[in-house]
């Protein structure tokens, strides 16, 4: 794992403003974002709750391989204030965005994107925040696809439970409200087995 480049926060704030929905409605892109406020924030593990209710084991260890080699280069993957490019071994080329932790007014704040990182974080007892892609004034009719829960919750896993209530709460008609993050860090929706 090595940096093949750096995204400043100006261009990875217009990345994030750009994420459209994975489903289009009327044959249209959705951006969830699109008028949000978007900032760059240090979060407190007291003031944020996680959405998943599992971490895989082989990802935390993946994890710890970035952070590692991100330590060479003199980053933290809970310390970024912009966005990484990272090179593997194989000559793949992977985002690495700080956790994507999204804001309301019924549900507070929860993390959307970055469960492996932040929950590692909670498990250090030498932290207690992290910094955030924090965003809130999410567009009315796109809340996040799953709902807030407590880090004493998350179960570590070797498989991607098959039962979605293992998952995470799910928001009714949550698959029309999951966001493409995959253009900003190549993350994906984890099927069971994967």
């Amino acid at each position: 794992v090595h940096i093949e480049g750096v995204l400043d926060w100006n261009t990875l704030e217009q990345r994030v403003r750009e994420t459209t929905l994975l489903e289009q409605r009327n044959d249209e892109s959705v951006y969830p974002y699109e008028n949000a406020n978007i900032q760059l924030k240090r979060i407190n593990y007291r003031d944020v709750a996680p959405t998943s209710l599992y971490v895989l084991r082989k990802n935390l260890a993946r994890q710890a391989e970035i952070a590692l080699a991100l330590h060479d280069e003199g980053y933290h993957p809970l310390e970024l204030s912009a966005g990484l490019l990272i090179g593997g071994i194989d000559g793949s080329i992977q985002g690495l965005v700080p956790p994507i932790v999204e804001e309301t007014e019924a549900e507070g704040q929860y993390v959307l994107d970055g469960a492996h990182r932040t929950y590692e974080g909670y498990l250090d007892n030498t932290r207690d925040s992290f910094m955030a892609i924090h965003i809130s004034d999410i567009r009315a009719d796109t809340p996040g696809y799953a709902l807030p829960n407590r880090w004493d919750k998350i179960k570590e896993l070797d498989a991607v439970p098959d039962d979605p209530a293992k998952k995470k709460h799910y928001r009714e008609g949550y698959r029309g409200l999951y966001r493409n993050f995959g253009p900003l860090n190549g993350s994906r929706i984890r099927e069971a087995g994967s």
